[in-house]
């Protein structure tokens, strides 16, 4: 009964303050500065919510940005609250200094990203279960566990010089192996060799793929004249790249479908728990 007697005084005198100000309900980013929203005893002036947004690099001027930015910021205000309530401690410095250079978050957004943590896992992670068919499923849907179509090239640049390259070519013909004739010839080398490693074919510019055509394994491709260099290149292997099985990445998924859940479980619970406080938002 208290509790709901002193918020009726804070509500009031709000509202009492809002119209001898004449500003009654909504406080416009146009205004030089009000109270933009209050949750309990805090209180969010609307420069507060223009400067975290100006932090987060967004715009101070788009009122659609600046509720959410509010909004952000009310949250942050009642994951607080709470974990005061449930005896939820302090990061240490270190974890908080630890976190934002990993992810470049100021040490404030750190220290509350670190909070929601701590409160996700007391709160929802015994709620969240992950069965293996949403497990097999999330493979089947995503195409990068199948893994792509890649070769594995070696290459000879030569500097637009056509007696360099006939020589060049002459050699293949002749039997001499491509790495030799490319430690021989070739203007460019990577890491003192030939080999290309294994690139996927989408990746390869349109040139270079119409050039390799129906090439097999062993074939040379080339001249291909690109700019001011001639290329020459021998297909070492091919075949699909990348390629996962569900047991390899099992885990993997398990963590990214856990996590994709404990947030929205989280933020329906937050909701549930935010009637527990006087609100009021005022933009």
């Amino acid at each position: 009964m208290r509790y709901l007697y002193v918020r009726s005084i804070v509500s009031v005198v709000l509202l009492m303050i809002f119209f001898f100000l004449g500003n009654w309900g909504i406080l416009y980013a146009s205004t030089i500065d009000g109270v933009a929203a209050v949750v309990d005893d805090k209180v969010i002036m609307l420069s507060d919510v223009i400067a975290k947004a100006r932090k987060l690099g967004l715009s101070s001027n788009d009122p659609k940005e600046l509720h959410s930015v509010l909004q952000l910021m009310v949250e942050n205000i009642i994951v607080e609250k709470t974990c005061q309530e449930m005896g939820i401690p302090e990061p240490e410095d270190e974890e908080v200094k630890g976190v934002s250079n990993k992810t470049g978050l100021s040490l404030e957004d750190a220290r509350m990203f670190i909070l929601k943590e701590r409160l996700m896992d007391i709160v929802v992670r015994s709620r969240v279960v992950v069965t293996d068919r949403m497990i097999r499923q999330y493979y089947k849907s995503h195409d990068e566990y199948k893994g792509v179509f890649s070769v594995r090239l070696a290459q000879i640049v030569i500097n637009n010089n056509s007696t360099k390259v006939e020589k060049a070519l002459n050699a293949i013909k002749d039997g001499v192996s491509f790495d030799k004739v490319a430690l021989e010839y070739s203007d460019v080398l990577i890491h003192g060799g030939c080999d290309m490693g294994w690139i996927p074919v989408k990746d390869l510019s349109s040139e270079v793929k119409k050039h390799l055509g129906n090439a097999k394994k062993g074939d040379i491709v080339g001249p291909i004249k690109k700019g001011n260099y001639v290329f020459i290149f021998k297909v070492i292997d091919m075949g699909t790249k990348g390629k996962k099985t569900l047991d390899e990445v099992r885990d993997d998924i398990k963590r990214t479908l856990e996590n994709k859940y404990r947030k929205k479980v989280f933020k329906h619970w937050l909701k549930t728990i935010t009637d527990r406080y006087f609100v009021g938002i005022y933009i």
